[in-house]
């Protein structure tokens, strides 16, 4: 790296030997010796689409990832731009030029930055004539905001006096969300669009958020048909409805949906502002035409909404916040990651076995294709943080912790906490998240003072009802997802936050009653679009529509744990200790320190159904049916009766009735500090107990407390509404019993055991780390007469 200081507030020129790639282009090819054996015996015409930049044109591009409206990342970080040189020769040189329009005084400041020796391809030439390059300069740290103008232009290549031009260019924070189709799921498909939409229009709100979807590119290792990996076309044409947009960096816009009577199904009715006319569309009416924020990421979205509401509500400034949506619908985690490090073996399977090659592709992407085609071309880009929705086509791959025959395919059910990998052991899923934080950290991290190493990444667990046919293993999933912990940050993940999701599913599963419009207590869940402004259901409920709750969990954490803000509670209660006996019966203690000036409540189940079946859907002994009368409804949390070994997958579990505490009455949940739940009105301190949740057992139940050697919350697919059928009725999100009073944040769900003396001994939200001895639990009394058989 070279710089020539030519003013001190003016230029630098930098010597650039190319992007941060191709420096481990050896490494990488030499890694990738077994790729080959993994590819289908398919066309490779029909897996992957070429994404050649055009070259009929000569000239200084920048890459696609770059249009009119781009949010560029604030200072501290060096912003970076980057793009290609058609009709180049080995001398030629490009300069980027900075102008400021925001300036009140009307100084019109400007830098430039010149890259005099860029990467070129010597035996490419372009349709063009000349060669084909690529250029890449690093731009002033700046403060965010602005109105700038960036252009970049070439010395000595076919065409000296082309000069691209970006307008409107802010700087702000930049989020990349990546994921499969629940990341993906755009706003149409959201039941909380219409207040968003009516925010924009009526109230002006959300100006600060810009948009960028990231057109789907399958591509190999090295690129089909000669594609530049490190760069991408200009960005599709603006499409006017549908879940791409196109279009580049778009500015928040409702479209047609601005028009009433358009919206309403009758028409323009004297519309004059053609951006709202809808008649020349021939689209359904609730297609809301030109709509930018209708057509993107809902999880996206409302991550960054919720983080400008917060803005607002603080009185600071608002700040521009990009968006980059990249993301792929039933896709896998092997699919975002590069083979240089799959094939290295960095990750066994949740057998402890290398994996199959059927276990981590489908028949059109490889594993790496996502990478290579939709994460590279951004990594030189600097970034503020990621933000992950990902992995209900990785849940076949789990299967019970006990089993080590890799011939069950990861097919069996119900197994232990582990059953979808562990990170100590570097298997399964637990791995495969950690593998994929590490690697994009140190992509784009390469280049000094970018993006930095240890940037930030939100991760979202798994919705109830999203297994895609593998429910029995999905509270595992969700703990593998989070490095073993249930939340984030862990040690093995640091600097990384989650939002929790497994009370986040669609009310609906899919038609039926429950999606009936115009059903009198449906609780405004129609699946089907109708005569009012109702949120159809994209393939029924394993797409939950109720967006906003992931993207405000988001927003929360990095709130807390990103931007620094010490009063947000940004999880919900946290387990950290247990004990069981006669007289006081299970008492669940909760981290205070996470909890901060909230504190504790337990809503009243949501069912008075009695179990006939264990979690599995295998009868219960009828002899059971009086002992499961006292212990209540179906619940979340299940206590297990006369387990044994370290695997946790044995004994008897029962489902356990939770008393109530604090239950809201209906009234706005007070503010944090003030009067409300577990307050002393005269002392404005906590009652005693405000941290603790208890589980009392009666009569005959009372007699299992001896045997009770582990307790489990929220530890199944859709745990809010156990026994609920969603065909009929449907299970409100955050329905869970334990949360925060004030911020309703669920509790994360646990697995604990029980030694000897009555105490919690292991406990899943505290450490994560495989109990590797055998526990021998030596029994207080028999097993009740019930449970013998």
């Amino acid at each position: 790296l070279k710089m020539v200081s030519v003013m001190p507030w003016l230029i630098s020129i930098f010597l650039v030997t190319g992007f941060r790639t191709a420096t481990a282009a050896s490494s990488i090819e030499n890694a990738q010796k077994t790729y080959s054996t993994r590819r289908d015996n398919v066309d490779i015409s029909n897996k992957y689409q070429p994404a050649r930049y055009p070259d009929d044109k000569a000239g200084a591009f920048f890459s696609g990832v770059f249009s009119d409206n781009v949010v560029l990342q604030r200072k501290p970080a060096r912003p970076v731009v980057y793009g290609v040189v058609i009709g180049a020769s080995l001398s030629t040189s490009v300069t980027v030029t900075v102008f400021d329009r925001s300036s009140r005084k009307k100084i019109m400041t400007s830098y430039s930055r010149v890259a005099s020796v860029v990467k070129v391809d010597e035996e490419r030439s372009t349709a063009a004539g000349g060669l084909y390059a690529t250029w890449k300069v690093f731009l002033a740290p700046t403060s965010p905001g602005g109105n700038y103008t960036i252009s970049v232009s070439c010395q000595e290549c076919v065409n000296a006096t082309m000069k691209s031009t970006l307008q409107n260019v802010v700087f702000g924070d930049v989020w990349f969300c990546a994921g499969q189709s629940n990341m993906r799921l755009p706003m149409h498909f959201d039941t909380s669009r219409n207040v968003t939409y009516n925010r924009i229009l009526n109230e002006g709100k959300y100006g600060n958020i810009r948009m960028y979807s990231v057109a789907q590119n399958n591509q190999p290792d090295g690129g089909y048909d000669g594609t530049d990996l490190d760069i991408i076309p200009p960005p599709p044409e603006r499409q006017p409805w549908g879940d791409f947009a196109g279009g580049g960096w778009l500015l928040p816009s409702v479209g047609t949906y601005g028009n009433a009577s358009c919206r309403m199904g009758l028409g323009d009715s004297g519309c004059t502002n053609t951006s709202h006319c809808c008649t020349r569309f021939s689209q359904p009416n609730d297609d809301w035409i030109y709509n930018s924020v209708d057509q993107f990421s809902a999880a996206c979205w409302h991550f960054a909404e919720h983080l400008t509401d917060k803005m607002e509500a603080n009185d600071e400034s608002i700040m521009p916040i990009g968006l980059i949506s990249s993301s792929w619908g039933g896709t896998m985690v092997e699919h975002w990651q590069p083979n240089a490090t799959l094939n290295s073996g960095v990750c066994k399977n949740s057998s402890g076995y290398d994996y199959s090659p059927w276990q981590n592709k489908r028949w059109d992407i490889d594993s790496g294709a996502l990478w290579n085609g939709m994460i590279l071309p951004f990594v030189n880009m600097s970034i503020k943080g990621a933000l992950w929705y990902q992995g209900e086509n990785n849940v076949f791959q789990c299967h019970d912790a006990g089993d080590t025959d890799q011939s069950k395919g990861g097919r069996k059910p119900s197994g232990g906490p582990f059953a979808c990998g562990n990170v100590g052991d570097s298997t399964g899923y637990a791995c495969m998240m950690r593998n994929l934080v590490l690697t994009w950290r140190k992509a784009w991290s390469a280049e000094l003072n970018t993006t930095p190493e240890d940037f930030p990444f939100g991760i979202v667990t798994l919705a109830g009802g999203t297994s895609e046919g593998h429910d029995n293993n999905m509270a595992a999933f969700r703990f593998a997802q989070t490095g073993n912990r249930g939340f984030l940050p862990s040690q093995d993940m640091p600097n990384t936050f989650s939002a929790q999701a497994f009370d986040a599913g669609d009310p609906c599963i899919h038609f039926g009653q429950c999606c009936a419009n115009g059903v009198d207590g449906q609780g405004g869940w129609p699946c089907v679009a109708g005569e009012g402004p109702y949120t159809q259901q994209f393939m029924g409920g394993i797409h939950p529509r109720v967006k906003k709750i992931v993207g405000v969990r988001l927003a929360k954490a990095a709130r807390a744990l990103v931007y620094g803000d010490s009063k947000e509670v940004w999880t919900g209660p946290v387990l950290v200790a247990c004990s069981v006996s006669a007289r006081e019966g299970i008492v669940l203690k909760f981290d205070r320190s996470l909890l901060k000036d909230d504190t504790i409540m337990v809503l009243d189940h949501t069912t008075t159904a009695i179990p006939f079946t264990d979690d599995l859907g295998v009868p219960f002994n009828p002899a059971i049916l009086s002992l499961l009368q006292q212990l209540g409804p179906e619940s979340p949390m299940e206590v297990q009766i006369n387990g044994s070994s370290g695997n946790f997958t044995d004994g008897v579990w029962l489902p356990v009735k939770i008393e109530p505490k604090c239950a809201p009455t209906g009234e706005d949940h007070p503010e944090p500090g003030t009067t409300g739940c577990n307050w002393n009105y005269t002392t404005s301190t906590r009652t005693p107990g405000w941290d603790e949740v208890v589980i009392r057992l009666g009569g005959i139940a009372s007699q299992l407390m001896a045997n009770i050697t582990g307790i489990r919350y929220a530890w199944n697919d859709n745990p809010c509404c156990p026994s609920m059928n969603r065909l009929v009725v449907p299970c409100p999100p955050n329905s869970c019993p334990i949360q925060t009073h004030n911020s309703t944040m669920p509790a994360v769900p646990f697995w604990a055991t029980i030694n000897n003396n009555g105490l919690c001994d292991w406990i899943s939200t505290q450490n994560g780390i495989r109990v590797q001895e055998e526990r021998s639990r030596k029994r207080i009394n028999e097993p009740i007469a019930v449970l013998q058989s």
